[in-house]
């Protein structure tokens, strides 16, 4: 598969990963202080994030592909190749908001696998978007939501204790 420099998969995409990871941080840690006006705004985040991954994974790239297409085989990440750290870039942004807005970190990590699965589903079965699915894909998505979800958990840890410590100050 060829990647052009403006393919989401390319290196040139590598410091607006850690950027959206980043500014996920700051943002979920300045809602998760505003309650449940700020809980709210977590579910919006998660939803707009949501719908940027369905952009960029199901759009069509203007070339139709002959058939169901879907490799099922479970290989390692080359880790000299920018896809791999794309997918899994592309999913901490939603495992990070679905889990400051759930509360819930295991069934944000399940409902992040299963929105993995239905776009690689999807790309599978709608072969005028010229896409094709890959369990490696799935795979890496999955994991990069457990990143996500692990960063909201260590993300609340220090927001319960920074404000236990406000209020015996206090």
């Amino acid at each position: 598969m060829r990647f052009s420099i403006l393919h989401w998969g390319s290196i040139f995409f590598y410091p607006i990963w850690v950027g959206l990871a980043a500014m996920s941080v700051v943002i979920g840690s300045v809602l998760l202080r505003r309650g449940e006006r700020g809980r709210l705004a977590l579910v919006g985040m998660a939803g707009i994030v949501l719908v940027f991954v369905l952009g960029l994974t199901l759009l069509p790239t203007g070339q139709w592909t002959s058939g169901q297409f879907c490799s099922l085989r479970l290989t390692a990440p080359d880790l000299l190749s920018a896809e791999p750290f794309s997918n899994l870039g592309l999913f901490v942004p939603l495992g990070f908001f679905l889990a400051l807005a759930t509360r819930m970190p295991i069934i944000s990590v399940a409902a992040g696998s299963l929105v993995s699965a239905g776009i690689e589903a999807t790309q599978a079965y709608v072969t005028a978007i010229g896409r094709a699915c890959d369990a490696n894909d799935w795979m890496l998505n999955t994991a990069g939501t457990l990143v996500g979800v692990l960063l909201a958990v260590a993300v609340s840890v220090v927001a319960r204790r920074s404000s236990a410590r406000t209020s015996a100050a206090g």
